[in-house]
């Protein structure tokens, strides 16, 4: 019973602990104000299209789920994310048009790589930026990072949770490298459900369609933080 009771408070602790969810947070407000800063604009590459299986937790599991949709991993991995390319470039030119020096950067930035950075206080990147006010000559680093494309379908174990949908996942922020403070943070989390039918092998129009109309969503919504 004490060994029980043990664990239970080490799970309440550990819980406790966790690692708070940064929530999205709008523009800084005097970002446009100081016009002698310069901003980085970098982009990570994208990650190829293919099906992403949510939920399915046990190897058995994960297993069947990926045979079930095999079909549609084979079209999703068709799909390209070209209209997506050329998004950083777009947001450098945004940013120049409101008076504010930018540029794109092009050398890798390997973020969960970079040195941990603690801080109590809620809008600080976990990751340590500040190395590249000097290492690129800029102010301000704003990044656009999309780790999931394709098709994301949900599952329960064994079972599936509705049907796929489209999707274009990940995250973009803005970094005063100063101080590591997020001055802008965004989630990115477009899921959009085929209109219809969706089961149409082999070219799955629904689910291709949706996954574009996730992409063309991303791109507004990006070019509507700044």
């Amino acid at each position: 019973m004490k060994k029980a009771l043990l664990l239970i408070v080490t799970l309440a602790v550990i819980s406790g602990c966790a690692t708070k969810s940064q929530l999205n947070l709008g523009l800084s407000q005097d970002f446009y104000t100081h016009k002698e800063i310069v901003v980085g604009v970098y982009m990570t590459e994208l990650p190829k299209t293919d099906t992403h299986i949510v939920g399915a937790h046990c190897l058995l599991c994960y297993a069947v789920a990926t045979g079930a949709n095999s079909s549609l991993t084979k079209q999703m991995k068709t799909l390209n994310s070209e209209d997506l390319e050329g998004l950083d470039q777009k947001v450098v030119d945004l940013i120049v048009s409101k008076g504010i020096s930018a540029k794109i950067i092009e050398t890798e930035i390997i973020i969960n790589e970079l040195k941990q950075f603690d801080s109590k206080e809620d809008n600080f990147a976990r990751r340590d930026f500040r190395s590249f006010k000097d290492k690129l000559n800029i102010d301000k680093l704003v990044v656009i990072d999309l780790n999931m494309l394709g098709a994301y379908r949900a599952y329960n174990g064994y079972f599936p949770q509705g049907g796929p949908m489209g999707a274009v996942i990940g995250s973009a922020y803005t970094i005063d490298l100063k101080t590591n403070r997020y001055e802008l943070y965004e989630k990115i989390d477009f899921k959009i459900s085929p209109d219809g039918t969706w089961d149409e092998p082999p070219a799955f129009p629904g689910v291709s369609n949706s996954f574009f109309q996730a992409i063309e969503l991303t791109k507004e919504r990006i070019l509507q933080l700044f």
